[in-house]
């Protein structure tokens, strides 16, 4: 993908139920480590992080777990590796995933 200087950083937000997942294993591990930790693992990810998509069907069906506060919707048009023409469809299935209110806060 030559010319695609920021593909990664919106690769979609999927991949977070499974890292959230083994977040809250590895804290489990750190504690019997003696390593304590204020918080959860999962709890700086829902305060300090957010993860953004343009099309993510299986992301959308994880949603609970990722958390709709988590996840901004974008378009990136210009660029080639946008979804400029398919954006309809895509703000659609937010909507049928997170609900009318979830959806407030995913694509606004």
């Amino acid at each position: 993908m030559s010319g695609c200087t920021n593909c990664a950083a919106k690769g979609g937000i999927n991949w977070l139920a499974a890292a959230l997942q083994d977040a809250k294993w590895i804290g489990t591990s750190c504690a019997r480590l003696d390593w304590p930790l204020r918080r959860p693992l999962d709890h700086y990810w829902r305060t300090n992080f957010y993860a953004s998509f343009m099309d993510d069907p299986l992301g959308l069906a994880l949603i609970d777990q990722i958390g709709v506060d988590r996840a901004m919707w974008s378009i990136d048009y210009p660029h080639v590796e946008g979804i400029f023409g398919s954006s309809r469809s895509s703000f659609r299935r937010v909507v049928e995933a997170a609900g009318e209110d979830g959806a407030r806060r995913i694509l606004g």
